[in-house]
């Protein structure tokens, strides 16, 4: 008679305790239906497994061979288990995840993808946001995680941040703007034409409170708030395409329009002018399973992102007279 998982757990459960009465409240029955359990099985084999006396429970030479090869058995069934419940829990569950406008394009996007691939049944839903109210909304549950500028996540003690890239970048213009009319362009000279960019912390703001027609300074929390303030990377672009304004971008993300010669960069040197995101998540919270693969496939977007040469700055263009 072949055993099945259930009855091997009770063999297993009297091996383990050597008394009935703690084997059963150990499997959630009653100390009867584990005897009956075992009697059956008995019956079935025609050997008794188990000697009972006032001392105990003791395994027979039958009941020890079972024993000895029912303990790997179990524990692989009890991984199997664990792996059903944790592929389960991707089938069914969902994840929820923020992300500012340029790691939107760089990673976030390439890891949703990647994850519906792999798991088609898993609820994805992403929010495009500034770092400020993605930071927000990660504390009050609404967002498991997001992928931001970390300043205030970092001011957060119920938050866990985990540094992703330190992306450089280009200060671009349209081609044809009067900034490349200049004999000499600097970071200055910005003075007088509009920025579009999403809102930047703290640490940006000095370089350009100077240049008052990029924007404004917030006196409450010193963020800098762009004459133009957008959270999408293709609005940024547009704007600077149509209009005078200036904007600021990783290179990979308007390298097909500096290519093209549509868009062009600017050789400000500004070593400051770099992103500073991470993943944004609550720390007194378990990561989900979705979640966890969520993770896993934005870690390997962010690993592919690969250095995008500088482009080669416009050739100065002589000033009109």
């Amino acid at each position: 008679m072949p055993l099945d998982i259930r009855q091997l757990r009770h063999i297993a459960a009297i091996g383990r305790h050597r008394s009935f009465a703690r084997a059963a409240a150990s499997l959630g029955i009653s100390q009867p239906a584990l005897s009956k359990s075992l009697a059956v099985i008995e019956r079935a084999l025609e050997v008794r497994l188990f000697e009972r006396s006032q001392k105990g429970v003791t395994p027979t030479a039958f009941g020890e061979v079972i024993l000895a090869r029912a303990g790997p058995l179990f524990r692989g069934v009890d991984e199997v288990l664990a792996e059903v419940r944790r592929l389960r829990g991707l089938e069914t569950g969902s994840v929820v995840v923020g992300a500012g406008p340029f790691p939107f394009e760089l990673s976030v996007s390439g890891a949703a993808v990647a994850v519906v691939k792999r798991h088609p049944r898993l609820l994805v839903r992403l929010v495009q946001g500034d770092w400020e109210s993605l930071t927000r909304d990660v504390l009050s549950g609404a967002l498991d995680l997001a992928v931001a500028e970390v300043a205030a996540a970092e001011q957060e003690p119920l938050l866990s941040v985990e540094p992703l890239g330190a992306h450089a970048g280009v200060f671009y213009c349209r081609d044809g703007h009067p900034l490349l009319s200049l004999p000499a362009r600097e970071f200055d000279d910005l003075s007088g034409f509009p920025f579009t960019i999403n809102s930047l912390p703290g640490r940006v703001a000095p370089f350009f409170e100077r240049i008052a027609s990029a924007g404004r300074v917030d006196p409450l929390t010193g963020h800098f708030h762009p004459a133009i303030t957008v959270d999408s990377v293709a609005l940024m672009r547009r704007m600077v395409l149509d209009t005078d304004a200036v904007s600021w971008a990783p290179t990979s993300l308007i390298a097909e329009e500096l290519q093209a010669g549509t868009l062009v960069a600017l050789p400000f040197t500004t070593p400051w002018a770099r992103l500073n995101y991470g993943i944004i998540r609550r720390a007194d919270r378990p990561l989900t399973p979705a979640v966890e693969a969520f993770l896993a496939e934005l870690r390997v977007a962010e690993a592919k992102i690969a250095p995008v040469a500088e482009p080669r700055p416009a050739p100065r263009r002589p000033r009109r007279r």
